[in-house]
């Protein structure tokens, strides 16, 4: 994106766009000469899109560009044609970079504190990162792994057959962008819980199409999420269809190329 920007701006490029899904990674990178390059980049941006507006405010504020430039479009997802929903099987699903502030580890325990509510059910993680051997040897601590798999990565379509497959989706992050998973459980008609970080919010509205958890106490209030979802099934069937519902009308990618335009003409 750097390069292209850079390019663009020497040839006298009009539109110049840059794409901001998280600021997390510059954040926390000590590396000065990356964090001014994005400072430039930016700078030379005709215009700055954010996946939320979270993410909006802190591109506004850290990079000190001015609020004309940064408009907000959300994530999008576009149905595939093999979007036809199975019959959904006792399957708890993740789909995440195994690092630290996904939370993959309070899930984990969270699923092992209400192992008992949950008789039945199988824990499936989706994903790799340096935390990979760390939550294995959680599993193994917990003697979870008759219930608790670690898949590692997969193609797109695999992913997607698991969430056809999956009752409930997790994302107990402690700190995240517009994770892209969400929209795809939802869409599929998981049921979502996922913490209030970042621009999830925008995305999950508690008890209307999925369940919200504050950032504090996560691992106790996961845990009453799935006490409440197994104690009321229609609830679940509510969320899922609600989820599905929210995809269709706010996060539908065949009117993502109209706003993205609109924008533009409109700057």
């Amino acid at each position: 994106v750097s390069l292209v920007v850079l390019v663009s701006f020497l040839f006298g490029i009009k539109v110049r766009i840059a794409f901001s899904h998280s600021t997390l990674t510059i954040a926390r990178t000590k590396n000065i000469f990356r964090q001014y390059l994005r400072f430039i980049v930016y700078r030379l941006c005709t215009h700055i899109i954010a996946v939320n507006n979270d993410i909006s405010q802190q591109v506004i504020r850290r990079f000190r560009i001015p609020k004309s430039k940064v408009s907000v479009l959300f994530n999008s997802y576009y149905p595939t044609k093999n979007n036809l929903l199975c019959k959904k099987e006792k399957i708890i699903l993740t789909v995440a970079a195994l690092e630290i502030w996904k939370g993959v580890d309070i899930l984990i325990n969270a699923f092992y504190n209400c192992k008992s509510i949950l008789s039945g059910y199988k824990l499936y993680i989706i994903g790799n990162g340096s935390q990979r051997q760390s939550l294995s040897n959680l599993i193994e601590k917990l003697d979870l792994t008759d219930c608790v798999q670690i898949l590692g990565e997969m193609r797109f379509e695999e992913v997607q057959e698991y969430m056809r497959r999956s009752e409930i989706f997790v994302l107990p992050s402690r700190n995240d962008g517009s994770p892209q998973a969400i929209l795809e459980a939802m869409a599929n008609e998981c049921v979502v819980i996922a913490t209030a970080v970042g621009g999830i919010p925008e995305m999950i509205i508690d008890y209307k199409n999925g369940l919200l958890i504050p950032t504090v106490d996560v691992l106790d209030r996961l845990c009453n999420s799935f006490m409440t979802l197994i104690d009321d099934p229609l609830l679940k069937q509510q969320l899922s269809g609600a989820a599905k519902e929210t995809v269709l009308q706010k996060f539908s990618a065949t009117s993502w190329a109209e706003k993205l335009d609109k924008i533009v003409r409109e700057n």
